[in-house]
Order: C-alpha cells, then sequence, then structure tokens
C-alpha cells in the first residue's frame, strides 16, 4: 500500500484528523513520530492519473491543517511506497522539518502579480535589432550573434525591471511581512500586450498582520500605474525552501 503525504507540522496531543477533508475527499490519517505529525491518505493500485480535481482535494486538505497551526506543505504529489518510508523520513529528517516550522511559524502566504511594462529602452533594443543591415542578415553566424545580443540585452532589462518592482514592494509592504520572494517572466498570452511583464511577488505575513496587508495592498492599488491582483492567504507553498542568499 502507498501512501500520499500532504504536511507535516509539530505533533500535538489534542491534533486530530477529520475522516474526510470534502465530500469525496481522501480519507487522511495522521502519523506522529519524533515530535512531528505527518498527514498523510491512502493510494489505491487503481488511482488515476493528476487531475484538476484532485489537486484541489489535495491543496483542501493542506488549507484544513494551515488553518490550525504551521505546516510544512507538499505542493507537488509526494507518493512513499510504505508507511516505513514515512517515519524514516520523520526520523532522518526530523530536525530539518522542526527548522522550517521555526521560520515559518504563524505565517501565511500572501501574493501579488503585478503587470507593469517594459521601458524605452526596451523598445531600444527591438529597433537596434530590426535596424540590422540587410546585407548582413543573410551571414547566419552574424544573425545569431545579433538574435544573442538581443536576447542578452532583454534579460538583463527584465532582471533590472523585476528588482525595480520588487524593492518598491517591499518598501510599500514594510512591518508587514517575515520574509520575501519574488519571479519575473513576460507575458505570452495570446493579445496580451508584447511589452507586458509579470512580476509575481510573495510575502510570508504573520497571520495577525493579514488585515493590514489587505488595507495596505487596497492603498496601493487605488495609486499604482500597474495592473495588481492580490491572493491568499495561503499555506506557504512558496517559503518551504531556504531563500536564495543572491535574491
Amino acid at each position: 500500500m502507498r501512501f500520499r503525504l500532504y504536511c507535516i507540522f509539530e505533533a500535538s496531543p489534542s491534533q486530530t484528523a477529520p475522516q474526510t477533508m470534502l465530500s469525496g475527499g481522501p480519507r487522511v490519517k495522521m502519523l506522529k513520530k519524533h515530535g512531528l505529525c505527518a498527514v498523510f491518505s491512502e493510494v489505491s493500485d487503481g488511482a488515476g492519473a493528476h487531475d484538476v480535481s484532485r489537486a484541489m482535494q489535495h491543496h483542501k486538505v493542506i488549507e484544513s491543517f494551515f488553518d490550525q497551526t504551521t505546516v510544512v506543505p507538499f505542493r507537488f504529489e509526494t507518493v512513499l511506497e510504505d508507511l516505513a518510508d514515512l517515519e524514516l523520513l520523520l526520523g532522518e529528517r526530523g530536525d530539518y522539518y522542526k527548522q522550517i516550522l521555526r521560520r515559518l511559524d504563524g505565517g501565511a502566504e500572501m501574493g501579488i502579480r503585478a503587470i507593469v511594462h517594459e521601458s524605452t529602452a526596451a523598445r531600444a533594443v527591438d529597433d537596434e535589432a530590426g535596424g540590422f543591415p540587410s546585407a548582413e542578415a543573410s551571414n547566419p553566424g552574424k544573425l545569431y550573434l545579433c538574435s544573442r545580443k538581443v536576447r542578452y540585452a532583454h534579460e538583463s532589462l527584465l532582471a533590472e525591471k523585476h528588482e525595480q518592482v520588487s524593492a518598491k514592494f517591499r518598501a510599500a509592504f514594510a512591518g508587514l511581512f517575515k520574509e520575501f520572494r519574488s519571479e519575473a517572466s513576460r507575458l505570452a498570452v495570446q493579445g496580451s500586450d508584447p511589452g507586458a511583464l509579470l512580476i509575481s511577488l510573495y510575502f510570508l505575513v504573520p497571520k495577525d498582520l493579514l488585515l493590514s496587508f489587505r488595507h495596505r495592498f487596497d492603498a496601493l492599488e487605488s495609486t499604482d500605474p500597474s495592473k495588481l491582483l492580490l491572493s491568499g492567504p495561503w499555506p506557504p507553498y512558496n517559503f518551504v525552501l531556504p531563500s536564495n542568499p543572491q535574491a
């Protein structure tokens, strides 16, 4: 019998697992070992491939425990071959999970997606690429070097814009979060502005400051020219792994 792992938290004598998280959902169980508690369910041999419905059930289980305590959530499906593997996991990596729980203690993840636009410098790069001499464009080597130059120039501008936006939002929410993560990408949606960038910002917010965080977002949204979308609170999926010291 295989087992699907949902989350890990510090064991408490009063903690009990509900039999079912939602209608038609998995029957969950808990294993308490080494001061930790792991939430899992049995995986039947006939379990189908990963689908949207099962993914929603997976996250519902995690959220039900996150509402009660600090958890280490497993965002992606983690399946162990037998119960002995789960016991071994808690034994060998118990200290590691306890360190994570101390860092995440009392925190919830709030996300902001900001759609911003590239600077005129980015358009200048495209203009320069478009002006590549037609006589040289037939030379594969020179054409390749030109395309690489344009690519690196855009990556540099994206990194610069990412840092600018991240710094602005860190300052805007100062005092309301414990940790911060962010990532940037170009929007590749049909019909979207070719100069649009998506900056995803994640904040680890103490639960008692969530309302203040929302109020500050509302004030920022009313004045910021970017398109902003707030989501959360969520289990702290983006803060389980240690932060990149260079981020």
